[in-house]
């Protein structure tokens, strides 16, 4: 429970403000989650008897996901693949249109992040 608590308390992506600059305003974060898996293994735990002990002295935390096997490519050019699973009475034909309309909505956010 140790670990838990310590990776929950500071392992954190927290808002610390706005940003004004022009007309716009940004909102800002402060992000204090390690940039590798492998930096996990050094957030302290907890101290006992003026020692600290680490993830790393009671674990090994590592990145277990399998390596990418495959590549999708769509009209040739490399595409996401991603399983859509209906559950319960939900209308196949909703679920298609809610996804689309989804990816309209991130095509135009990219549309409007490369112009």
């Amino acid at each position: 429970m140790d670990v838990v608590n310590a990776v929950n308390a500071q392992n954190l992506i927290v808002p610390s403000g706005t940003m004004k600059v022009d007309r716009f305003e940004y909102a800002i974060e402060t992000n204090s989650a390690p940039s590798a898996v492998e930096d996990l293994n050094n957030l302290p735990i907890k101290t006992v008897n003026g020692a600290v002990i680490y993830i790393r002295d009671v674990a090994h935390v590592r990145d277990g996901f399998s390596p990418q096997t495959n590549i999708v490519r769509v009209n040739g050019n490399r595409g996401v693949l991603m399983n859509i699973m209906k559950t319960g009475s939900a209308s196949t034909l909703d679920i298609i249109k809610d996804v689309q309309n989804v990816l309209e909505n991130i095509k135009a956010s990219f549309r409007r992040s490369c112009a």
